[in-house]
């Protein structure tokens, strides 16, 4: 009888090593092939990539090797700009409840999954509202799970158990991704619930998320929140802090974006020494932009409409000599008017002459017709 069970437990130990062995020749075989789509990925071989990442999700079934190969292949296939594959990679591993605790390609995968939604990417079958709703539950739920774990000061048996279990993986399976702690996670998730929360105009509630993290992207972020709620001068007051760290310039094109909204605000608001200040602001800053033709536009009508022509006719020239056409119709005109009103009729009739001949298919094509028959009218009466 000993004997027997003897020999039962040799087999199973030795099936088990068998087993074990032949496990983790697999994982390392996986291993492998992740690691050489990761290579390919960084090299821009993006198809090379997405096919041997789709080999690894058909070939293996588990748990540690399909969840980093989903989450790889809908980043492969966002930089493919194949947008509604990746949803459906991030969707399979979020829905998979086997997938949910395997490192945190779950988290990552709610966090690049929102940002598809909101930056319109994809639209789900469900409204866009209600699809942003339910992320915001499970990145909420996740953010609970995350910061109750933390607090926790002692190990449960099952805890020590995935621990010793993950630390034999970590021998035997390597794949060359950078690790992400919990509080870059917590990080990355807090700010994705604020950008959904202003998605759906929750303001309030992304305004108190922004505020207590400390990232430039969260302080975009915050900046949005304020431009929403229409307090212009604090987002404004944001986003100038960011310009010092953008290398990219789309701060600075959004800040100046911003600016220039908030002077015109201000200009028809009749608040007319903050938005003039504002416009010579964005002319000075964004010189050669449309942003910067249509804030020397508005200072030039702003000055005619008081009668300083001679401001009017300085920013008139400026709008003139630049590469930008957006209101050179509409300036022309103008020092036509002003040359007009100062009874310059020569000079007037010169400039709705060069108005005919320059744009022979404009819409304003009458009105400087008109004005060069009223001009020669009042030259042949009025001397």
């Amino acid at each position: 009888m000993k004997k027997a069970l003897l020999i039962i437990l040799a087999v199973v130990l030795v099936g088990g090593g068998l087993y074990g062995s032949y496990y983790f020749y697999q994982l390392q075989k996986a291993e492998t092939q992740i690691n050489e789509a990761i290579l390919s990925i960084h090299e821009g071989d993006y198809i090379a990539a997405a096919q041997g990442l789709k080999d690894v999700v058909a070939m293996y079934d588990y748990r540690i090797v399909k969840a980093p190969a989903l989450y790889l292949l809908a980043v492969v296939y966002e930089r493919l700009e194949k947008y509604s594959s990746a949803e459906d990679a991030y969707k399979i591993l979020i829905s998979d409840n086997q997938l949910q605790d395997v490192h945190n390609w779950y988290t990552q995968s709610l966090i690049s999954l929102s940002k598809l939604y909101r930056k319109g990417f994809v639209k789900s079958s469900l409204s866009q509202k209600v699809t942003l709703i339910n992320l915001i539950n499970a990145i909420n739920g996740e953010i609970k799970i995350i910061e109750e774990t933390k607090k926790e000061s002692r190990w449960t048996f099952t805890d020590m158990v995935k621990h010793a279990f993950n630390q034999i993986l970590a021998i035997n399976y390597n794949i060359n991704v950078e690790e992400v702690t919990d509080e870059k996670i917590l990080e990355e998730l807090k700010t994705e619930l604020g950008f959904l929360y202003l998605e759906t105009n929750d303001c309030s509630k992304a305004l108190m998320l922004f505020k207590e993290l400390d990232s430039p992207l969260s302080k975009f972020g915050l900046a949005k929140v304020y431009f929403a709620m229409q307090n212009y001068r604090k987002g404004l007051e944001t986003l100038k802090e960011l310009i010092t760290y953008d290398t990219t310039g789309k701060i600075q094109q959004y800040y100046i974006n911003e600016l220039f909204n908030y002077a015109e605000a201000m200009y028809e608001e009749k608040q007319y020494n903050e938005a003039i200040d504002l416009f010579t602001i964005v002319a000075r800053d964004a010189p050669n932009t449309k942003y910067a033709e249509q804030s020397l536009y508005y200072l030039a009508k702003y000055y005619y409409n008081t009668h300083n022509n001679r401001k009017s006719l300085i920013y008139i020239d400026q709008i003139l000599s630049n590469a930008i056409n957006t209101k050179d119709e509409e300036s022309f005109l103008l020092k036509g008017y002003i040359y007009y009103d100062k009874r310059e009729f020569l000079k007037a009739l010169k400039v709705f002459k060069d108005f005919i001949k320059t744009y022979p298919y404009s819409e304003m094509l009458n009105t400087a017709r008109e004005w060069k028959a009223m001009t020669e009218r009042s030259l042949k009466y009025l001397g």
